[in-house]
């Protein structure tokens, strides 16, 4: 529900650029856990970033999709990282 209600927004703020000099102006840590299969391959996500200056890192897990929180191969391995990069 949450995804549809901002979904219409993200895809005119990634058309026109705003989405990614957003991206530009955060100070903050910034990690991308990114599923194997997910629709949106991660070289996709990834080639933009790298171009922006920014520092990131990147988990890639196998045997996902977009939801790794709900899925029963990645969900553990999800969970761990997050844990991981908030300090936990």
């Amino acid at each position: 529900e949450q995804y549809r209600a901002v979904w219409g927004e993200a895809v005119k703020l990634r058309a026109s650029g705003q989405l990614l000099r957003s991206f530009v102006a955060l100070d903050c840590p910034i990690t991308l856990i990114q599923g194997e299969q997910d629709p949106h391959p991660v070289c996709g996500v990834c080639g933009p970033l790298a171009g922006s200056g920014k520092e990131y890192r990147v988990h890639v897990l196998k045997c996902c999709g977009h939801s790794p929180w709900l899925e029963r191969r990645a969900r553990v391995e999800f969970f761990e990282i997050l844990k991981q990069e908030l300090g936990q």
